[in-house]
């Protein structure tokens, strides 16, 4: 697929008049692959916005460059105490797919299982599942969350200690 634009005119569009172009950023945004030769620095810088739209589809766009994305991940984890949630949700999923391997990444989005939304805590707990180079203790902050005060977060602990086992089982069964 050849895009049309660039970063910086995508970002513009954010906060611009035309509806149209609003919304040919935002699907462009939201469907980048790996791919595609864009450069996320416009994206790295757009994270300093004041303006929480053109910082949550920056996110958005670094997480769908995955690993060519890798430059961002420090200002990714600062960003992963945005005061909005739809941010706070989009930065980890950004890092597992950037970095999933990587330790600060791991730590910050364990960090947000103490998050005040339940909705990032469950997002954070389903991250849980990409990340590679878990160690006893990750799975013991997990299991932490089947206490937690949330309904929904302890099912969704439930369902991530449920995905680790199984992927521990499978990679056992690839090792034979």
């Amino acid at each position: 697929m050849r895009l049309r634009g660039t970063p910086e005119s995508w970002i513009a569009a954010l906060t611009g008049p035309s509806e149209r172009a609003w919304k040919h950023a935002t699907l462009t945004m939201g469907g980048l692959q790996p791919e595609h030769e864009v450069d996320p620095a416009p994206f790295i810088r757009a994270l300093d916005s004041d303006n929480d739209e053109v910082v949550f589809w920056s996110v958005t766009a670094l997480g769908r460059l995955r690993r060519r994305a890798q430059s961002a991940v420090p200002r990714l984890i600062e960003a992963a105490t945005h005061s909005l949630i739809a941010v706070r949700e989009a930065v980890i999923v950004a890092l597992v797919r950037i970095a999933p391997a990587d330790v600060p990444a791991k730590r910050a989005i364990f960090a947000r299982f103490r998050d005040r939304s339940p909705i990032v805590r469950s997002e954070a707990l389903r991250a849980v599942t990409d990340l590679r180079g878990l160690e006893p203790a990750d799975f013991r902050k997990v299991r932490g969350r089947l206490r937690d005060r949330n309904a929904d977060v302890r099912d969704d602990a439930r369902t991530t200690i449920d995905n680790i086992k199984r992927r521990k089982a499978f990679a056992g069964l690839r090792a034979q």
